[in-house]
């Protein structure tokens, strides 16, 4: 499961999150933070910077024209692994859409 948010500016860090999990993973790039990860194995959380991973890895740029967004946009990912999911609660989201978060 995963969602996109505009984040016109990043406010939180890894101090932001409570978390109990043993292995967590953090990677910036000239300074600036691209991705958090809380676990490994069968259940992983992640919030990344989803343009940079466009642009990096998945070429997925289509993702521009259903956001309306090309900068500043976060994924927020629950994986959950295939043998694990039995026991997960499911819920479907029938419109997804990119969410505009505001602070203020």
């Amino acid at each position: 499961m995963c969602f996109g948010y505009h984040l016109p500016e990043l406010d939180f860090d890894e101090s932001h999150f409570i978390s109990r999990s043993v292995k967590d993973s953090k990677y910036s790039e000239n300074g600036r933070l691209q991705s958090l990860t809380f676990r490994k194995g069968d259940v992983v959380m992640r919030f990344y910077d989803k343009i940079a991973e466009i642009d990096q890895q998945s070429s997925n740029v289509w993702f521009h024209d259903l956001w309306g967004q090309k900068k500043d946009v976060w994924g927020i990912e629950r994986q959950v692994r295939k043998d694990t999911l039995p026991s997960c609660v499911l819920i479907r989201i029938p419109n997804p859409v990119l969410y505009e978060y505001n602070a203020a």
